[in-house]
């Protein structure tokens, strides 16, 4: 399995050590990369975040639920990565759209059309394929048709990301999918022990929806203006005092 991951990799990227090796003058000048570090720091630690929360609400499952509450859960997982498909795109491909100046609303609409699509979709016919391709995990129905309404602030989240990160905002990215990701393993451990598997992907719900909040409100010009108002204000009180 390892060999099979990593080969693909080092095939595609032959050409860039080919090149790299060849290169007779090799400069340590790493001013531009030390003026980039923090912005790296905070999307590696954006990436880490939202690769964690994948695996570490299976762990949590397992450890704390068992294994036939992880298998119904991750059934409706898989479905829910396929639903993904366009959100996760939408922020590849709108990234670098942006850090060029181009504003791309129409494929933003697009979006966020085919993501309210995909959810009536996968609430409506999540029955009809669960029960044909995997008529012994029925159960898993409910929890697919729950975790198929993250798609729309997945969506959301995705677009604001890429322009968040586009204008080099990515502190606020960072504390999105580290809340998303607190927020999702607090919700398995409490919506868990009441819901089962419906509460996990009802926690999972939750998490995205509080990703979106956090990208479309943190950065906004209102926000920021209040929170500006409440420090003259405290600051005013203290000078009279």
């Amino acid at each position: 399995m390892l060999v099979a991951y990593a080969a693909p990799l080092f095939m595609v990227s032959y050409d860039y050590f080919r090149e790299l090796f060849r290169a007779r003058r090799v400069s340590f000048y790493f001013r531009e990369i030390r003026a980039k570090l923090i912005f790296t720091l905070h999307t590696w630690g954006m990436n880490l975040a939202q690769a964690s929360r994948t695996v570490l609400d299976k762990i949590v499952i397992g450890l704390f639920f068992g294994l036939l509450f992880l298998g119904t859960y991750n059934l409706a997982f898989q479905f829910l990565m396929i639903f993904l498909v366009i959100p996760q795109s939408l922020l590849k491909y709108l990234l670098p759209e942006k850090s060029s100046g181009s504003t791309r609303r129409e494929v933003e609409l697009i979006g966020i059309l085919a993501a309210v699509l995909i959810t009536i979709l996968g609430i409506l016919l999540a029955p009809y394929f669960i029960q044909w391709l995997f008529p012994d995990f029925t159960e898993s129905i409910p929890t697919t048709q729950v975790i198929s309404l993250a798609v729309l602030p997945a969506a959301i989240a995705s677009i604001k990301s890429s322009v968040l990160l586009s204008e080099e905002r990515s502190k606020i990215v960072l504390v999105g999918y580290v809340a998303a990701l607190v927020v999702d393993i607090l919700g398995i451990l409490l919506l868990g022990r009441i819901f089962q598997a419906i509460g996990f992907a009802a926690a999972f719900l939750i998490s995205q929806v509080v990703l979106a909040v956090i990208l479309v409100v943190l950065p906004s010009e209102r926000l920021a203006r209040l929170i500006k108002r409440e420090k003259f204000a405290v600051r005013t009180e203290k000078m009279k005092s």
